[in-house]
């Protein structure tokens, strides 16, 4: 069962300090305190879906960094991640370009980007009116806007974005925003 919804740390990325003012003094620090705060947050037998844009490093980095973080790992690819062979190799358990999902009874296509039709990463994916988009990639505090859910880390405090708190984003005024 889904525990938790992770995009965007940049592990390893140095720029993303200063791209993203994040308050980290070093890339050790920032990796330090996202490893620290995802295993606060996820236990070794959940289960956590990540959109994208995960490390900036070799392959035994990516699998360093992976083997220290709890649970079992599902990822949609972001444009920043290697080929679906490599990030298999490095140790998430399913990778896909975009994939459906029941949330809050609601219909959701989770994805990297914001999805729109011309997104490259998401080709054969359909948005249909009433559906909600979780998603990584904008680095934008803003966690909801209309029918969009953001959960890159930068949204969270760092941490995962938990199932329940996502659920309660939906229900949060979506009602209004559905086909009648």
């Amino acid at each position: 069962m889904l525990k938790a919804f992770y995009s965007d740390p940049h592990f390893g990325h140095k720029n993303i300090l200063k791209y993203c003012n994040r308050p980290f003094k070093s890339i050790k620090e920032m990796d330090d305190t996202l490893i620290e705060n995802y295993n606060k947050t996820i236990t070794p037998h959940d289960t956590v879906l990540w959109l994208g844009d995960c490390f900036f490093g070799s392959l035994s980095y990516m699998q360093d960094i992976l083997q220290r973080l709890n649970g079992q790992k599902y990822l949609v690819l972001g444009g920043h991640d290697g080929s679906k062979t490599k990030m298999c190799k490095a140790g998430f358990s399913v990778v896909t370009d975009y994939c459906y999902l029941i949330v809050a009874k609601h219909l959701c296509l989770a994805t990297h980007r914001p999805f729109h039709e011309k997104n490259k990463e998401c080709v054969g994916a359909k948005l249909t009116k009433g559906m909600i988009n979780i998603h990584g990639h904008t680095h934008d505090v803003v966690k909801k806007q209309g029918l969009s859910i953001h959960v890159g880390v930068d949204a969270w405090d760092y941490y995962p974005a938990l199932i329940k708190e996502i659920e309660a984003l939906i229900n949060t005024n979506t009602q209004n925003n559905l086909p009648k």
